[in-house]
């Protein structure tokens, strides 16, 4: 079943995570780099929630590691990984 809504594809490292939005148009409007605090990558996802078109979905590399604390703090805003 394919989302009808925007995407936001996380790359998570040690000190830094990258966030980009995919819009339904195929269009990256808008980038993010953060460190690896909650406050900056929870800020990150309601910006690029809110800058999105229909309801997004988180996408990522893994959900262990450097990840887990991301799909943490989306699953708190209501933001749902992308296959689920």
């Amino acid at each position: 079943m394919l989302h009808n809504g925007c995407y936001i594809g996380v790359d998570c490292g040690e000190q830094h995570h990258h966030l980009v939005l995919l819009n339904k148009d195929g269009k990256r409007p808008r980038r993010r780099r953060v460190s690896n605090r909650d406050d900056a990558i929870r800020g990150a996802l309601v910006d690029l929630c809110d800058a999105g078109d229909g309801e997004p979905q988180i996408v990522l590399e893994s959900l262990y590691g450097f990840s887990r604390r991301v799909v943490e703090i989306a699953r708190d805003l209501g933001v749902t990984r992308s296959g689920t």
